[in-house]
């Protein structure tokens, strides 16, 4: 009885190792051999030889920070700008910050948020980050409940595909 069990957790288990390591099921009776190629198999999978693509870098383009009046330079597809000497923003006012950008084209796709900035009570946030071809401009709208506070600086994380 315990040699019963014994085989029928090894075939379990034998199995479970080729369904998960996505290794053809065998049908038919169990040959040695076949067993035998299909564990090399999974060890070469798994050593990364065979089947699987060997992991790769990929570039997500350039990053960068620059601080500065609006407009600040900085030629990069992502990264921060902080924009210093922002006139204060009262309870639903909107300014616009601009980035110029030569990695930027009209039909680039940009996504930006507010990272810094601001008085407490106060909500600063990105209402639109609009691509041009050189620049993107950021329309900055205070959502909290208090102004800005005087002469801000704004940091403004940016992403653009």
């Amino acid at each position: 009885m315990k040699k019963l069990f014994a085989a029928l957790a090894a075939i379990l288990v034998t199995g479970a190792v080729a369904f998960a390591a996505g290794l053809p099921l065998i049908t038919g009776p169990i040959d040695p051999s076949n067993q035998l190629e299909h564990f090399n198999n999974l060890v070469q999978q798994l050593d990364g030889n065979k089947g699987y693509a060997p992991a790769q870098v990929v570039s997500l383009g350039s990053t960068g920070t620059v601080s500065g009046a609006t407009p600040v330079t900085l030629n990069s597809q992502r990264g921060v700008a902080s924009f210093t000497g922002v006139a204060t923003l009262a309870t639903g006012a909107v300014t616009t910050l601009t980035l110029t950008d030569s990695l930027v084209a009209a039909n680039s796709q940009c996504f930006a948020q507010v990272q810094s900035g601001g008085a407490a009570g106060s909500g600063p946030y990105v209402s639109t980050a609009t691509p041009t071809a050189g620049s993107l401009a950021f329309i900055i709208a205070n959502g909290g409940t208090t102004a800005t506070g005087a002469t801000q600086t704004f940091a403004i994380a940016f992403d653009c595909m």
